[in-house]
């Protein structure tokens, strides 16, 4: 058997179209994937909403627990960082809500605090209805946001609207009477 020498495709390099096609589909590639990069504040600002709501649900899981009041502090109030919100228990002898400190996060093991606009939570920022939210013993919130050196008194629900690059994303809305968190 003779063998052809010359037409083999071992020793040669890509043709032309080859190398246009493969332009061609990282382009189109390219145009799909580009519009969606700039959504990801906006899908951290979803995933922030769901955290959000696990940890005000755990603020008043701990206020029934330990009988205790709690408090979720927003936007600078209280011990909250200018743009976030921080968790805190009673811990005054007579329960009267006169001193406060941090509750663990359950996460961390470290105080809860989140500090929005920074890190994993850029772009993100949260716009509440008042300045403390308050739950009681038994789970009721309230508006702690006129008395923060007493315990509140004005039985009330509150809706937060979390927004990523400036748009709302979400709005988590805390029920009166129950507490429940939706």
């Amino acid at each position: 058997m003779i063998k052809a020498e010359g037409n083999t495709r071992a020793n040669e390099g890509f043709t032309l179209i080859e190398l246009i096609m493969v332009i061609v589909l990282i382009g189109i590639i390219a145009f799909f994937a580009a519009p969606r990069l700039g959504t990801i504040p906006s899908t951290n600002a979803g995933a922030f909403a769901d955290k959000f709501r696990a940890d005000v649900r755990y603020v008043q899981d701990v206020a029934m627990a330990r009988n205790r009041r709690t408090r979720v502090y927003f936007n600078g109030t209280g011990t909250a960082p200018a743009a976030g919100y921080a968790a805190v228990q009673d811990s005054s002898i007579l329960g009267n809500c006169s001193a406060f400190t941090a509750l663990t996060d359950p996460a961390s093991y470290g105080n809860l605090t989140v500090t929005l606009n920074a890190g994993s939570f850029a772009g993100i920022s949260i716009a509440p209805t008042m300045t403390c939210l308050e739950y009681d013993t038994l789970g009721r919130p309230f508006n702690c946001g006129g008395s923060l050196g007493s315990c509140s008194a004005a039985a009330a629900g509150m809706s937060i609207v979390v927004n990523g690059n400036g748009t709302a994303v979400s709005t988590i809305v805390v029920t009166a009477q129950t507490g429940a968190v939706n």
